[in-house]
């Protein structure tokens, strides 16, 4: 069972205060645990009469997140007496940022990673977990994409521990990053509803702008995600771990490019700007399995949800799923993505320019990757980490 000690009041909220669920918007508790949020869902959906109903509850862990952070997942499952099933929630429960941050410098420093821990002291919360929330709670229903329904949520607004009660998607698959199932037919139909995604909020960065809680990464470099030294850090131990791979010179090259950094985002800020999901990779994505469809699909893990260019997202889906030895296919991919774009947002787009605008964007993600990789050097990590570089190696530096 997952449980909080935390005695500072949460705040509750549902999508756009609806009404469907019997709690005021303004109630408090000062602690979220699995009894409080099945006596909410009882009353909301079963009216008084419990009796005809019973639940099941399901620890599922959490994946990395709960290696590194402590972040759990949990089904839950009601039954009517004849065990016909009712609804069917999954809750997700990020913990605070000071006890993410405590528990992922305890990893680090097991690790021999010091100097990073010294580094990642001195930022403060990049607020994602509330973030999660209220994307759920607002742009949910906007973004012409899949997500899971979002029933309600919890937020200590101090220490930023936070709860979700989402839709149960268990029953849809999800393909692991590198799957021979991820045929370029499948990323083409990802891309397209990708496309999709991205035209809604197609150069209305100022209608987002309404909402402090969307992330604005390169606009607000400072920090621990974008910062000059987490960068530097990471390409220092992954060249002191894989230096058959990073070699000293492509490693010289890339810290010449680091200390240049700021030129890259200023690029990044000259293009148009859309609502980006920004962790647009195979783990987040999952695909109905009662329909054969291959672009009917959910997108999920909405932490890093912002403002920025469509690239980055185009960039994650593909380095995470292929090979860089062939170029003409990642090519013929992202041309697949412009040609869906321009359709959606009437637009016409200098393909040059955006394959440029790519380049930078895997070179971004593969300093975003360095770190990472460290604390979870698993196949998957590393295979993402080697296509960035390899695709460094044949095409961003050449004209970089």
């Amino acid at each position: 069972m997952i449980k909080t000690k935390q005695t500072e009041q949460f705040e509750f909220f549902s999508k756009n205060d609806n009404g469907l669920l019997t709690f005021p918007k303004a109630i408090k508790s000062k602690s979220v645990n699995e009894k409080l949020i099945i006596n909410i869902l009882e009353n909301s959906f079963f009216s008084k009469n419990h009796k005809n109903t019973s639940f099941v509850s399901t620890y599922l862990g959490g994946g990395f997140h709960s290696e590194v952070t402590g972040g759990e997942f949990q089904k839950i499952v009601f039954e009517d007496k004849t065990n016909k099933k009712l609804l069917s929630v999954v809750l997700k429960h990020s913990p605070s940022f000071g006890n993410e941050q405590k528990k992922l410098f305890k990893l680090l420093n097991s690790l021999g990673f010091v100097e990073l821990v010294k580094i990642l002291r001195k930022y403060p919360s990049n607020q994602v977990n509330r973030r999660e929330l209220m994307f759920y709670r607002y742009l949910a229903d906007e973004v012409c994409i899949k997500v899971p329904s979002f029933y309600f949520g919890a937020i200590n607004p101090r220490t930023e521990e936070t709860w979700l009660v989402l839709e149960d998607l268990l029953n849809w698959s999800k393909i692991k990053p590198g799957d021979k199932r991820w045929t370029s037919f499948r990323l083409k139909m990802v891309l397209m509803k990708m496309a999709k995604f991205h035209s809604v909020f197609w150069d209305k960065s100022l209608n987002l702008n309404q909402f402090d809680w969307i992330g604005r990464w390169w606009a607000d470099r400072e920090n621990d995600y974008m910062s000059k030294d987490v960068a530097l850090f990471g390409l220092w131990a992954c060249r002191r771990i894989y230096p058959d791979i990073l070699t000293l010179n492509l490693y010289k090259k890339l810290s010449e490019v680091i200390s240049h950094r700021e030129l890259i985002g200023n690029i990044f800020l000259q293009q148009k700007q859309t609502l980006i999901h920004w962790d647009f990779n195979p783990n987040n994505i999952l695909f109905n399995k009662l329909n054969t469809n291959e672009g009917n699909l959910a997108l999920l893990d909405w932490q890093v949800v912002s403002i920025g260019i469509p690239h980055l997202d185009v960039a994650q889906l593909i380095v995470a799923n292929m090979g860089i030895e062939n170029e003409d296919d990642v090519v013929d991919l992202v041309k697949n993505y412009i040609f869906f774009l321009k359709k959606y947002i009437g637009e016409t787009i200098d393909s040059k320019q955006f394959m440029k605008i790519f380049d930078l964007a895997i070179l971004d993600h593969f300093f975003r990757v360095c770190a990472p990789v460290l604390i979870n050097s698993n196949s998957e990590s590393l295979a993402e980490w080697n296509n960035c570089l390899g695709w460094i190696r044949g095409r961003s530096l050449f004209w970089l």
